[in-house]
């Protein structure tokens, strides 16, 4: 007996199918119109580009294949199918079959950025092949102004608003999409950190007493190189006028009236980091004035005689005094004495005129402002001998 057998047919589930590279593949079986035929494959073409193949041939089925393509370019590879019969071997080469693999879209580097409070984020975004793109941002509760999306533009354009005085960070994420494959890419996040307004953290209010100098250091939330000058106040001196590139302000001012004025320092700040330009301040300085005594600074008393003087001052003051010792008076109060009242009953042993210097230190209830060693000078005349006679007192 001679058994003939057919030359069989081969068909697959699927001639021909596209992905996006990091796709998998459909599986693909083989079949026969002659049941008995044994059906094997073979990969027949493919490139060094496309990576993910887990075996060149096989039997029965295609398997399933998650296949990368890392070019530029849409690459195919090829397969056969063959069936052959099991008593004769006669054999059938089927079709060509191929599996597209378009590439996905990589974008651009974006680096991370920072930026000045109420600036702008803005991006065009570039890929390596023809694309759209989807992005959002993170939503951060500090911030205001990102666009949480997803938007599908190729730009992103923001201006983002810090509200706290801490540098804030919100986060982008881009999906790149090919065109007019539709294949999406490997998305890409970056971040941007908004710095916050720079603010000047020193008080804005200042006093000195006339004479004294501010000894004003500039502090900020953030570090900062500073400018400042002060503003001309006719009625005081010793104000910087021209602009001064430093952290201190060590003006002696002097206050030409007696009443309270103000000089004001203009503030300017820029960020030492990022180069952000802070918020300009006003620091405004009451210069008090001068305090001296309204009293007589000089008597003359007889010796045995009390000076009795109140002190007064040209504000509302309190006094501290003392005098210098006279080794030929007696009577001078040596230790500081605080009071109103110069009470000193002063003795002089001599024959002539003698001089008690006092120092009074004056210091003003309102501002705390002291007025030192300010001079009393108390001349003591000679001292009587008084005679034994009705008729006359004589002094020497």
């Amino acid at each position: 007996n001679i058994n003939v057998e057919p030359i069989p047919s081969i068909q697959y589930s699927a001639l021909s199918q596209t992905i996006c590279s990091g796709s998998s593949t459909n599986t693909i079986t083989l079949s026969s119109s002659y049941a008995p035929a044994n059906l094997t494959w073979s990969i027949t073409s493919t490139s060094p580009s496309i990576s993910g193949i887990s075996s060149f041939s096989g039997v029965n089925s295609i398997p399933a294949m998650t296949l990368i393509n890392s070019s530029n370019n849409t690459i195919q590879i090829t397969y056969q199918g063959t069936a052959t019969t099991p008593l004769a071997a006669c054999t059938s080469a089927g079709p060509t079959g191929t599996i597209t693999i378009n590439p996905a879209p990589v974008i651009s580097n974006i680096n991370d950025t920072t930026i000045c409070n109420n600036s702008a984020v803005n991006y065009v975004l570039n890929a390596n092949m023809n694309s759209t793109f989807t992005w959002g941002a993170s939503s951060n509760p500090n911030v205001n102004g990102e666009s949480t999306g997803p938007i599908t533009s190729s730009t992103i354009y923001n201006v983002l608003q810090n509200n706290t005085n801490a540098l804030e960070t919100v986060i982008y994420t881009v999906t790149p999409n090919s065109v007019p494959q539709g294949c999406a890419g490997t998305s890409m996040s970056f971040s941007v950190d908004i710095v916050p307004d720079i603010v000047v953290t020193t008080p804005l209010v200042d006093s000195v007493c006339s004479g004294d100098a501010t000894g004003i250091y500039l502090t900020s939330n953030l570090p900062a190189n500073f400018t400042w000058q002060a503003v001309n106040n006719p009625n005081v001196t010793g104000e910087t006028t021209n602009l001064q590139s430093n952290f201190y302000i060590n003006d002696f001012l002097v206050n030409n009236t007696v009443y309270d004025q103000v000089v004001d320092y203009h503030i300017n700040l820029t960020s030492g980091t990022y180069a952000c330009f802070g918020i300009p301040s006003v620091i405004s300085v009451v210069v008090h004035p001068s305090i001296s005594l309204t009293n007589a600074d000089s008597l003359t008393i007889c010796s045995g005689d009390n000076i009795g003087l109140s002190l007064a001052a040209t504000v509302n003051s309190n006094f501290a005094w003392s005098a210098t010792n006279n080794g030929i008076v007696l009577g001078e109060s040596l230790t500081p004495q605080n009071n109103a009242y110069v009470n000193d009953i002063l003795i002089n042993n001599s024959n002539t005129p003698q001089v008690v210097n006092y120092a009074i230190d004056v210091t003003s209830i309102d501002n705390g402002c002291i007025e030192p060693n300010l001079p009393l000078t108390v001349t003591v005349d000679r001292k009587s001998t008084r005679l034994n006679s009705s008729h006359a007192n004589i002094s020497y």
